[in-house]
């Protein structure tokens, strides 16, 4: 809606800036060789047209609302520019000073700036606002709650230590305080947190770039130690052995999943399936629920735009490009 949008105004503002044609004043000047009449105000409407049939196609071939907008605001800035240069021209023009443009180019001249300045101040808020409306209505329909009360901060975690065991680290509330760490809680079925927990092994090297921990919690009871020393969900199992896993503290499952079992409910309620699947819950370092995906997430994007200032901003527009 917004790129049609744009598009209409700056259609629009061109075929104005054609019909806008006010007759030239001329200015009597004692007759020298270097005097000359006005200029009339010649419009090539077709090719201004085609240009508009260019910036058309152009757009089309764009892909994320991110780039869409980054057009929005190189276009401003060389509406900005035009005006810049054209008011005064039109004072010029209006006062006499200048001969050399005639009066009805000099106004289409800020017209068509005016328009296109408007259209692209215009065109990003309704992005904007249609990029806002969209999150909540895919959240809704994916039976994601918009809105979260979970506070884990009380909660305590275990942690890999360097001999390879599982040692209690701290509460999340205490770990973030102290190193500013996000944490992505996985809560589901217990077979579903081992799949996604596997894939994430596989770009392991995102999750220590972002300094990022998942949090493995399944609200069935599955998928809990094969064997080992089973004291919590996960301890001894290899595909939990790493660096940016922290498995629910022992003495505080029951808690970890009391507190995603709101999520899922409220999920349920608004007709998510999350018998097969479940909730993906990014905490950033403030301790605030920052994004909720049902079903395994794509971890690099997602690790990348909940972290942002740990990658480069390349990497960054590529993520969020991605995710939509």
């Amino acid at each position: 809606m917004a790129q049609k949008f744009l598009l209409a105004l700056l259609s629009v503002s061109l075929q104005s800036s054609h019909a806008l044609q006010l007759p030239s004043h001329r200015v009597v000047v004692p007759s020298t060789a270097a005097s000359r009449a006005p200029a009339p105000c010649m419009v090539d409407k077709e090719k201004l047209m085609g240009e508009v049939g260019g910036v058309e196609q152009l757009l089309q071939k764009i892909d994320g609302r991110t780039a869409r907008q980054i057009l929005y605001g190189v276009f401003a800035l060389g509406s900005a520019a035009g005006l810049s240069t054209a008011l005064p021209e039109l004072v010029s023009v209006a006062s006499g000073a200048n001969v050399d443009v005639g009066l009805g180019e000099a106004f289409a001249g800020v017209v068509v700036d005016g328009l296109t300045l408007g259209a692209c101040v215009l065109g990003f808020k309704i992005d904007s606002g249609e990029a806002v409306a969209e999150a909540e209505v895919e959240a809704k329909s994916a039976g994601i709650p918009t809105a979260s009360t979970l506070d884990v901060s009380g909660l305590g975690i275990e942690l890999l230590d360097e001999s390879g065991k599982r040692r209690p680290a701290a509460t999340v509330g205490e770990l973030q305080e102290a190193a500013q760490r996000a944490i992505i809680i996985l809560a589901g079925p217990g077979a579903w947190v081992k799949e996604c927990v596997k894939s994430a092994r596989f770009v392991s090297e995102v999750f220590t770039s972002g300094d990022v921990l998942i949090v493995p919690v399944p609200v069935d009871g599955a998928g809990a130690a094969a064997g080992g020393d089973a004291k919590g969900f996960g301890a001894g199992s290899a595909w939990t052995d790493a660096a940016f896993v922290a498995l629910p503290a022992a003495a505080d499952e029951a808690a970890w999943r009391a507190g995603v079992g709101g999520e899922l409910a409220e999920a349920k309620r608004q007709g998510a399936d999350v018998s097969l699947q479940g909730i993906a819950l990014a905490i950033d370092a403030t301790g605030k629920v920052a994004q909720r995906r049902l079903g395994m997430p794509e971890w690099r994007p997602f690790v990348t735009t909940l972290r942002p200032n740990r990658f480069d901003n390349t990497e960054v527009r590529r993520a969020k490009a991605r995710i939509g």
